[in-house]
Parts: structure tokens; sequence; C-alpha cells
């Protein structure tokens, strides 16, 4: 059964005097502005795959925004041929090691951040994608945290063989709650 969340977008959030390449941050958000998760973290998607992070948005438009769920640093931004348009934020939280937010399935036509850019918690980083540009996938978004520093390695693959591979990804359903900001406000969708 799917979740359905309001997403809520944090009004200011900053943290400084770091000491990680990311900036930290210990609130996060739903990177939509409606959450409902269709195809769950290490689900077994048929065969030998297993799903790494979630699916979530397909009731919303091609073209809706996308938001970095937490401050942070962009450390990629391009297209990939699975994914359409990826964004991968690298996050330092208070409590834990530097970690990746990835997004998948944007659409490269409309890309609103670069490489080494600062976000924070709340910003518009992309729109969803349609078929013609975000790999050939209804549009949705395919959203994920890794568990470990960028380093520039391609590790974010959103299907694997091996079911253990979820180990190395925070299930976000869980995380984002956990983690989850209350100074809050509504978006608009424009």
């Amino acid at each position: 059964m799917a979740r359905y969340v309001t997403a809520l977008v944090v009004w200011g959030c900053f943290a400084s005097g770091l000491a990680w390449p990311a900036l930290a941050s210990s609130n996060y958000i739903y990177p939509l502005p409606d959450w409902e998760v269709s195809t769950t973290h290490g689900e077994d998607i048929g065969g030998v795959l297993y799903h790494m992070g979630v699916d979530a948005g397909f009731g919303l438009p091609a073209g809706a925004p996308v938001y970095a769920v937490a401050d942070g640093i962009v450390r990629e931004a391009q297209e990939r041929s699975q994914f359409g348009l990826v964004v991968l934020i690298e996050h330092a939280a208070d409590t834990d090691q530097a970690h990746v937010s990835l997004y998948g399935h944007l659409d490269p036509t409309d890309l609103q951040v670069m490489h080494g850019q600062s976000v924070l918690a709340g910003d518009q980083i992309g729109v969803l994608g349609d078929p013609s540009n975000n790999g050939g996938w209804t549009t949705h978004l395919h959203f994920g945290i890794h568990r470990s520093p960028y380093t520039g390695v391609w590790v974010y693959y959103g299907h694997v063989y091996d079911p253990a591979t979820a180990a190395d990804w925070y299930n976000p359903e869980k995380y984002i709650p956990k983690h989850f900001v209350s100074d809050t406000w509504q978006p608009t969708i424009q």
C-alpha cells in the first residue's frame, strides 16, 4: 500500500563551520510536492533484481518541481541513459557520515543546478521528466540516499542483483521521517 505525505519545504535551514566537504544538515524534507511511494527500497522487482531507493510521484505531471531534501553540495548533474537527468547531492548530517541523495528521471532540458553548487533544503533542483527525456520511464522520481560520501565512482544503481546491496543505502521512507524538519511551510507548484 502506498503512503501519501504532503511534502514540506524548510524555511532558511543552513549550518556553518563544517568539517565535512558538504553542508551539514540534520533537517530533511520530501523531494516532491506530493509523496506517494509505489516501489519501495529493497523491493524484489522480479527475477533477480532488487530496487535501491524508492519510486514516487507517479501521479504528478512532467514538469513538477523536485526539491533538495537537505543542505548539501551538488556532486553530479548530468544525463544518464537509464535515468534521464540525474542529480547527486552530498550531505553531512550531524550524527551520520557524509552521504549522497540521488534524484533520477528528471528532465535534462531543465537543468537547474550545476556541479559544485551549494543547495539548501527546499531549493528546486529540477523537474520531473517524461518518457521522451527521462530514460524512457513513466513520469516519476527515482530517489535514494546512499550511505557513503561521494567518490566520483558510479555506485548509484536503481536495480541490483544482490539484495545485500540495500545495506549500502538508507531507506528513504525511514530516514526522512527520522530527520524531518519541524519548522516548515508548504510549497506551491509553479
